[in-house]
């Protein structure tokens, strides 16, 4: 569909700890992300979606994906 999903979040009140009706989602990529914002509007099993790039994911998705690369890198310095 989107992508490969890294993360999903379910924001709840602190005093209930009911759920506040919507989900953050960390895609692997800003396409993943850009082909998810294109489905705003439609339906799924019933219900419709409203779907909005968030710029808090984002700078995750950066920081992710910056710790996957040095990972990669230390490891290749390494020998490992």
């Amino acid at each position: 569909h989107c992508g490969p999903i890294v993360e999903v979040t379910f924001p709840t009140f602190e005093d209930s700890g009911r759920s506040k009706g919507y989900c953050g989602v960390l895609f692997q990529s800003p396409k993943a992300v850009a082909l998810a914002i294109e489905l705003d509007g439609n339906e799924l099993d019933g219900r419709w979606l409203r779907i909005q790039e968030g710029k808090m994911y984002l700078r995750k998705w950066e920081e992710v994906e910056n710790g996957r690369r040095n990972k990669g890198r230390d490891e290749d310095e390494n020998g490992e």
